[in-house]
């Protein structure tokens, strides 16, 4: 099946279910609807919010990684440019003693 029409039927039948769900609530007395609603307020607004911050984890994720392997990059490449300075100084002070022996 064609992946709009199924973002399509699941989309319908979400809005069918929140007026369901809201029409159910006018079978309530007062009373309960008013200690109801705030509840199921706080509960939807729980779940947009973890819902939005569940979908920033692997963006986080992602970033993280970039920027450990830059880290990682830079510490290799200053590890590399210190061998070759060492290695040319050791290098060139040895070659510059047996110069000087001979």
């Amino acid at each position: 099946m064609n992946v709009l029409v199924l973002i399509l039927f699941f989309s319908i039948l979400g809005s069918i279910g929140s007026v369901a769900g809201a029409a159910l609530l006018l079978l309530f007395s007062e009373s309960v609807r008013k200690t109801l609603v705030p509840s199921l307020i706080g509960y939807a607004a729980g779940t947009l919010l973890g819902a939005a911050f569940l979908g920033m984890i692997p963006h986080a994720l992602e970033h993280a990684i970039v920027k450990l392997r830059k880290e990682v990059c830079d510490v290799k490449h200053n590890l590399e440019s210190w061998n070759e300075i060492l290695y040319s100084c050791l290098y060139g002070g040895w070659v510059d003693l047996h110069m000087k022996k001979r």
